[in-house]
């Protein structure tokens, strides 16, 4: 998944080690489990959507840092109003 399109509209809270072991394993080429990303068509124009992270937040920042442009990723389409549950009502889409 290209890392340019996803949000993490939920601030993490990191564990530096964590991050920095990461970033050796994927320098190392070690494989991990993809980050849930959640796809959220727009109700108004199916034809955009939007790309949520908001798990794997030490995976994200590893790839992130190392300034990879896409991370394995597993994408699950999910409805506007499910969004709505984990940002609010204020929230777009």
């Amino acid at each position: 998944v290209p890392m340019a399109v996803i949000a993490r509209p939920i601030p993490s809270i990191l564990d530096e080690e964590k991050v920095q072991t990461f970033m050796k394993e994927i320098e190392r080429g070690d494989t991990f489990t993809p980050i849930e990303v959640l796809r959220v068509k727009n109700p108004s124009d199916p034809s955009q959507s939007r790309y949520y992270s908001l798990g794997g937040c030490h995976r994200y920042e590893a790839h992130k840092r190392l300034g990879r442009e896409t991370i394995p990723g597993k994408i699950i389409s999910v409805p506007a109003s499910t969004m709505k549950l984990y940002l609010g009502g204020g929230s777009q889409f």
